[in-house]
């Protein structure tokens, strides 16, 4: 209810009364009041040790001092960098930084290193966390032997217990020690724990009982996972884990210096191949296609799984695949290609060639290249209704969503329109005097060198077949649109090769003058100076630690991301034949290092339409709602759209009852974003589902109708 009350099955009334900080502080229950009480200390007492004697004093001595002597046989010492393995493991090196114990930084490089098996191990803890929605955030690992003489020389003698005796070396110095915690994939930040790092209070304990029920279950699912792979927690540190072999090690004193370079000159096609691996069978991926460029040329392209299941044919470098909506950025480059002729200008307005449209006197072409015309999307959904299932046109399209009122006054606002790019290939048509596919040809397939690159094509030969998979189930092949519903907005056929010729003509001076350059690429402002995030056909702002530019594209059964990083002259391509892909972060990890937060300023993406709020449950309680009535097999129709409907036939509803009911009952929801497409509110929801993540992709309508939900 309004007033923060609830109704239990029994009809007994439930009131939860907050404080000022808006937490909880007493719950009734009837005639019955319970307070909130702390069970154990509050989080946040770290241990601090002030220095006895000066830093750079103990410096001096560490180093010139030796390690004690030890009797073997040891095994021969094989360091290896963490993110050289998985870029994705991500680093927060305390003892680089002033945020850690002592005040001051130890290190003088933020770098990981552990030995080769216990490096391997956490790689594969990272890998199985990865479809939970986490990632490993580390803190420390191997640790020179002076940094930990120089801990104890500036501790005063009561403080000892806190830290390694150099007399005795500790398992840090083997390389075969970890700190580290766990990080949220969906937004990037550490998740939140029982305590805090180095913190020194019994809340450090990793089977203390208070905290949160969520805190507690971040701390099991990280040492459960560690445990699999023989890493053993410390008694009195939940974040401290030992390898299980490492006695077999000697004690280290190398310098980071000198374990090698940061990063190194090529591409690992080792590296990629387990980041491919990875994907393949966490995501159910049929096959996959990469690119990846390095220092201005393709240092890497290859294929993975299957093209087809029936009969079953490879991937390799000249598969096919659907690119869907990457097709914009060579919609929007040849649209300034042939401003470059005279023959338009990218500020001519609609008027001039489709005067009945709405309000097409004041929308620009370039509008629709930057999504900011106000023509509602009609490609919202991410399955085919029954009305794209048939054949239609440009003209159809644009007569039955160009000339509709529009959802915002030109220029206002941001919202992503398939329709709009429907409309501009229509006018490059007219301009050009010749099918799309023709001027994409003769203007950039053929002069790029792009072969095997083909807009709509008819023949199928060397095409990948696409997939779906309904509520986590059996891969099954996917109805594809019906003609002339992709079109300009993803209407290209590629290969990763091809793309990343692509790639390399964008960044490379040449292909369009300075002045098409700077449309393309130049981020579109709304009229209030809001920046949109959106440039050219590319989104565009920092990411992956970078200034990147990027576009993702989906057809039915098919995913396709293109990354590029004009500053590195680096790219990544990632191609798919199902309707699910692999991230691009790690790749791109591995071309374009990211920058520090000082040298790449956080910046502000795309600013869509306020997202409607659709009447009824909000959407967290109508994802877990609809969610458990797929598991019952049971569904409220009379709140779903007519195409929804029929897209969830009594075969599907069987179908997710059979799939979804024996993973448990949901027992944590966590909503990772809401945005707007197609005048729908779009909803991302994480379910915890018994030992699993599921994500849920919903939309519904502002009356509160449900017009998708997906899950994966």
């Amino acid at each position: 209810q309004s007033d923060g009350s609830f109704s239990t099955p029994d009809g007994r009334r439930v009131r939860f009364v907050r404080g000022a900080s808006d937490r909880a502080i007493r719950l009734s229950l009837g005639d019955s009041a319970l307070e909130r009480r702390q069970v154990g200390p509050e989080s946040g007492n770290q241990l601090v040790i002030t220095p006895v004697r000066p830093i750079a004093e103990l410096r001096r001595e560490a180093l010139a001092a030796r390690p004690p002597a030890e009797r073997g046989p040891f095994l021969p010492s094989d360091l290896v960098e963490l993110t050289t393995l998985d870029p994705t493991i991500k680093l927060e090196i305390r003892y680089a930084t002033s945020n850690n114990l002592f005040g001051t930084p130890f290190y003088s490089q933020a770098r990981a290193f552990l030995q080769r098996p216990a490096a391997e191990a956490l790689v594969r803890v990272n890998a199985a966390l990865r479809p939970r929605g986490y990632g490993l955030l580390v803190h420390d690992g191997y640790r020179p032997w002076s940094v930990t003489k120089m801990f104890w020389d500036a501790s005063p003698e009561d403080k000892h217990i806190f830290v390694a005796n150099p007399a005795e070396g500790s398992k840090h110095n083997r390389g075969a020690a970890v700190d580290l915690t766990l990080y949220d994939l969906a937004t990037g930040a550490p998740v939140e724990m029982v305590s805090t790092y180095d913190e020194t209070s019994p809340r450090a304990y990793p089977d203390y009982p208070g905290g949160t029920s969520r805190q507690r279950w971040h701390r099991a699912l990280l040492r459960r996972a560690m445990e699999a792979e023989r890493f053993k927690v410390y008694e009195a540190e939940w974040w401290h884990f030992d390898y299980a072999d490492w006695q077999k090690y000697p004690i280290g004193n190398v310098e980071f210096e000198q374990i090698g370079s940061p990063r190194s000159s090529a591409v690992d096609e080792r590296i990629v191949d387990s980041i491919a691996a990875a994907a393949m069978t966490q995501q159910r991926l049929v096959g996959l296609s990469l690119a990846i460029v390095r220092n201005g040329r393709i240092e890497l392209a290859k294929g993975y799984g299957l093209a087809s299941l029936q009969p079953r044919v490879p991937v390799d470098t000249g598969t096919r695949f659907s690119i869907g909506s990457v097709t914009k950025e060579f919609v929007a480059a040849l649209a300034l290609l042939l401003q470059e002729d005279g023959k338009l200008s990218v500020h001519d307005t609609l008027s001039k060639w489709y005067p009945k449209l709405t309000r097409s006197r004041e929308i620009t072409l370039l509008d629709l290249i930057n999504h900011v015309s106000g023509y509602r999307d009609y490609y919202p959904l991410d399955y085919v209704d029954r009305e794209m299932a048939k054949p239609t046109t440009a003209e159809h399209i644009m007569q039955e969503y160009a000339t509709m009122p529009l959802d915002f006054d030109p220029g206002t606002r941001w919202s992503y329109s398939n329709t709009g790019y429907t409309i501009l290939g229509r006018v490059l048509e007219r301009v050009g005097g010749k099918p799309l596919g023709t001027l994409l040809e003769e203007r950039i397939f053929q002069p790029l060198g792009m072969r095997q690159t083909l807009y709509e094509p008819t023949q199928t030969e060397r095409r990948a077949s696409g997939y779906v998979s309904w509520a986590l189930g059996e891969m099954e092949p996917a109805l594809l649109e019906g003609s002339g519903w992709i079109g300009a907005p993803g209407g290209i056929w590629s290969t990763a090769n091809d793309i990343a010729r692509w790639d390399l003509a964008l960044m490379r001076p040449g292909f369009l003058t300075p002045a098409s350059r700077a449309v393309l690429f130049g981020e579109r402002v709304l009229r209030d100076g809001t920046p949109t995030g959106y440039a050219g056909g590319l989104g565009v702002g920092d990411s992956f630690g970078r200034h990147v530019f990027q576009h993702g594209g989906a057809t039915s059964g098919f995913s396709a991301t293109n990354v590029f990083v004009p500053a590195d002259s680096a790219a990544v391509v990632i191609l798919s034949n199902t309707d699910q892909n692999l991230g691009a972060a790690p790749l791109v990890a591995l071309v374009a290092p990211p920058r520090t937060a000082a040298a790449t300023p956080s910046r502000r993406t795309q600013t869509p339409m306020t997202p409607p709020t659709p009447r009824g449950a909000g959407a967290v309680a109508a994802a877990v709602s609809f969610f458990n009535d797929l598991q019952h097999g049971q569904v409220n129709r009379r709140m779903l759209s007519a195409d929804y409907t029929a897209f969830l036939t009594p075969a599907r509803v069987r179908q997710a009852a059979a799939t979804l009911a024996p993973l448990g009952e949901v027992s944590g929801a966590q909503l990772l974003g809401v945005s707007e497409r197609g005048g729908m509110q779009v909803a991302r929801v994480r379910l915890t589902v018994g030992s699993r993540t599921v994500n849920t992709l919903m939309y519904r309508r502002p009356d509160g109708v449900l017009e998708q939900y997906l899950l994966w």
